[in-house]
């Protein structure tokens, strides 16, 4: 092969059509999601792809459009492909499922404080505000259990729980609370709340949940054991049971 010729697959391979380099971000964009749903499994860094399967999906759908647009057709039906597999599995969130009719309905809450967060007085007003019969805040520690006590006039039933850290939490309810636990789950032995409560239409159990972030492999390790003991405890109800709280998960993940 000539000098020249080479220059040129040089130029091409790293210089190319606009059409071929929008098919490569493509195909690579695309090789994450099935990397996530094959492997995440197997290691937690795959898993961390199955997080993004919305994102993933609009990328893939705008360059499938620019490809169409500019009549590449091999390429477009190559990114198309790519395409099905975040496309297949957020298909449930758009599939409306049969309506159930509630006599009695009861509102809850739960957004994580953040325990550097200092807007005290802003989350006590919103909740005042939305005025929800039932709230779960993780991110609790002692200052932030003292600023939202002035709620206790409101939810005569409330459970604290603040630890120094990120992991403690707060649980406020205008019902009756028949019975509560808080269930330490893996090494970390993070709190799982179970609560029953009394409500119009009967009794329920209330779950809330914040297992850690998937950074280390450990931790990841630990979320899958947390959520795996939130499975367990429903399991054990015959009664309704809602679960709430800050799962640092998505749908889509291996430990959900």
């Amino acid at each position: 092969m000539s000098p020249h010729l080479t220059l040129m697959s040089l130029r091409s391979f790293f210089l190319p059509k606009f059409s071929t380099l929008v098919a490569r971000i493509a195909v690579l964009a695309g090789i994450f999601p099935i990397l996530g749903w094959l492997l995440g499994g197997k290691h937690w860094l795959l898993d961390l792809f199955n997080h993004f399967q919305i994102q993933l999906a609009g990328a893939l759908l705008l360059a499938l459009l620019v490809l169409l647009c500019m009549k590449s057709w091999k390429l477009a039906g190559l990114v198309a492909v790519f395409l099905a597999v975040p496309v297949v599995r957020i298909a449930p969130l758009f599939i409306k499922p049969k309506p159930v009719i509630i006599e009695t309905s009861l509102r809850f809450a739960a957004f994580n404080v953040l325990t550097s967060n200092n807007r005290y007085d802003d989350a006590v007003k919103w909740i005042r505000e939305t005025d929800p019969h039932v709230i779960f805040l993780p991110e609790v520690n002692e200052v932030w259990g003292e600023a939202l006590s002035p709620l206790q006039d409101r939810y005569p039933h409330f459970i604290d729980h603040p630890v120094e850290g990120n992991f403690g939490f707060a649980f406020y309810s205008k019902l009756p609370i028949l019975s509560q636990e808080i269930i330490p789950c893996a090494q970390l032995e993070l709190p799982l709340l179970k609560a029953r409560l009394k409500g119009p239409a009967g009794e329920f159990v209330f779950l809330g949940a914040h297992p850690v972030p998937p950074a280390t492999a450990f931790w990841s390790e630990e979320r899958d054991i947390f959520l795996q003991r939130i499975a367990e405890e429903v399991k054990k109800e015959s009664v309704p049971v809602l679960l709430a709280g800050d799962l640092n998960a998505t749908r889509w993940n291996h430990g959900m």
